[in-house]
């Protein structure tokens, strides 16, 4: 975990500790949880569900990845900070049993503790999308987010990347720069079309 990181167990509770107690005594030692803080993934009572979104999304001002495994996601986020994006314009969050780990942007919409699917909704996901992006953390699937005004297409890319997908599922609308540049080329190669009398 990272310095702008914090873990919060269901009760509202900082403590790791208070977590892990927390789970043993409610759900004891044969849930698959990790006891003895080996790291081991939580595994999601009946197994993992089958997927329920498509690993990477873009919305109108946000990315969202869906990650399998931690050390992927945690590996996109590094690949954004190194890239120059900001705490607030990423985002990670993450259930390890009772625990809840969450990170950057996620942590300061303090997910654990205000529900996941309000904190997507304030970075720009659609309501009915965030609760099914909730399915997906209650699952054990590790979410980051990135706000990349500009910045779209090279946010998908690195998540594409990440989760081993070829394209979102919602490609996004041309950027304002991008349009505009081509559209004078357009009209240049209109006129210099041999034949043609204006």
């Amino acid at each position: 975990m990272n310095e702008y990181a914090s873990t919060r167990d269901h009760n509202g509770g900082d403590s790791v500790a208070d977590a892990m107690d927390y789970a043993i005594q409610t759900v004891g030692t044969s849930s698959g949880m990790d006891v003895g803080g080996t790291g081991t993934p939580w595994v999601c009572p009946g197994g993992p569900t089958p997927r329920q979104v498509e690993p990477v999304r873009a919305f109108e001002t946000v990315v969202v990845g869906v990650f399998e495994a931690e050390e992927l996601a945690e590996g996109a986020l590094d690949t954004f900070r190194r890239e120059g994006f900001r705490r607030e314009q990423i985002g990670f969050v993450m259930r390890t049993g009772a625990l809840i780990v969450q990170a950057d942007a996620l942590a300061f919409a303090d997910a654990a503790a205000r529900g996941l699917p309000t904190a997507l909704c304030e970075l720009g996901v659609p309501e009915r999308e965030a609760l099914q992006y909730e399915r997906e953390f209650e699952s054990g699937r590790s979410i980051v987010t990135v706000k990349a005004a500009g910045r779209m297409r090279y946010a998908i890319s690195v998540l594409e990347r990440a989760t081993g997908t070829s394209r979102p599922a919602t490609a996004p609308a041309a950027e304002p720069q991008e349009a505009m540049s081509r559209a004078p080329k357009k009209r240049k190669a209109e006129m210099a079309t041999p034949g043609s009398r204006r």
